[in-house]
């Protein structure tokens, strides 16, 4: 039975997301009993502060080995793990860890294609994940620039009168205007959301002077 997890070492606040596809046995009698992942870095870890410093938790299970494999490589990639090493343990989400070669291997590219990136980047301010988390604190609830302003009857005519004039200009971009009645989140956004959340907290509530 397949299955991706959840890991997070109590030592030093990190979190380290899995798949498993190797077990005979059901996740419930194999995370963290028979298995305690594939990570050098987890393994580090337990030989250091004990198996008891470490809370772990199956996130989704699955039928077959590729569709684990994919789920799991998608969730890394999404949640840029490999961006955020303040948080996240995982030190490799490309498929080419479970080759010999990279599959990119001898790839080169042009000096055109570096320029570009180079620019893109200079300038750039570079925030890490704490400096994130606090600038959403000291945004939220009576901290936003907006928080207890009401629109006045005149802003709300005149924005009544910008919608109705871009309607009437742009019809159809109102043919089939768009809507989340009758959808649904899919599983990927379900998980992306449920572990932001998570980190979400965890962090603030590090971050708590309390």
């Amino acid at each position: 039975m397949c299955y991706t997890y959840l890991i997070k070492c109590t030592i030093n606040n990190k979190f380290y997301y899995g798949v498993r596809w190797g077990n005979k046995v059901p996740p419930s009698e194999d995370l963290w009993i028979k298995y305690f992942t594939s990570s050098k870095v987890i393994k580090n870890l337990i030989n250091q502060y004990g198996k008891d410093a470490f809370l772990f938790e199956v996130r989704k299970i699955f039928t077959t080995k590729q569709e684990a494999i994919t789920w799991e490589e998608t969730v890394l990639r999404r949640l840029k793990v490999l961006k955020s090493s303040d948080t996240w343990l995982n030190k490799c989400i490309s498929k080419a860890i479970r080759y010999d070669v990279h599959p990119r291997k001898g790839v080169k590219v042009s000096e055109e294609t570096k320029e570009k990136i180079s620019k893109s980047n200079k300038g750039k301010p570079k925030f890490t994940e704490k400096d994130k988390l606090n600038m959403s604190i000291n945004r939220t609830g009576s901290k936003h620039w907006n928080y207890g302003n009401k629109w006045s009857e005149e802003s709300k005519n005149k924005n009544k009168l910008s919608n109705q004039k871009t309607r009437k200009e742009n019809p159809e971009l109102f043919t089939n205007p768009p809507s989340w009645e009758g959808k649904n989140h899919s599983d990927l956004s379900k998980e992306k959301m449920s572990l932001a959340r998570k980190l979400y907290w965890e962090k603030k509530r590090n971050l708590s002077p309390n």
